[in-house]
């Protein structure tokens, strides 16, 4: 039940898409760079800098339009976006683990719920046999 309630808050309708792709050794040499530092797995790696990578564009698009308001600063523009793009990308890597979790979870579930079933088996078998023996 909270699994499920889980799932439909943080993952409600969405599906994984495996994508595959080329880099390059210098782009491989800083992803790589990042992904020890910051104790990632390269999954974990990608899902930060593609939201990074997206948030940013979106913001050098909001960025353009607010520089024709003369009232908004420019440095209070780029700290807002900033802060924005690190707590975006941040919340992406969260996001990631908790679906890796909530998928490990599930196959525990599975796992425990066949383990159930054999023991129960077991179990029959057992009493069947003691029944068995004592009609001997």
């Amino acid at each position: 039940m909270v699994l499920e309630q889980f799932e439909h808050d943080f993952f409600n309708n969405e599906k994984p898409v495996h994508l595959e792709f080329t880099l390059f050794s210098d782009q491989w040499e800083q992803l790589h760079k990042e992904i020890i530092e910051n104790n990632w797995t390269n999954e974990e790696a990608i899902q930060y800098f593609l939201t990074a990578g997206l948030r940013a564009v979106k913001d050098l698009d909001e960025k353009e339009e607010a520089l024709g308001d003369p009232g908004i600063e420019q440095t209070l523009i780029e700290q807002a976006q900033q802060e924005r793009l690190q707590t975006e990308s941040k919340y992406s890597v969260m996001r990631y683990r908790a679906y890796q979790f909530m998928q490990a979870v599930k196959t525990l579930e599975m796992q425990y719920k066949a383990a159930l079933i054999r023991i129960q088996l077991l179990e029959s078998l057992n009493s069947y046999s003691k029944q068995e023996d004592k009609k001997k």
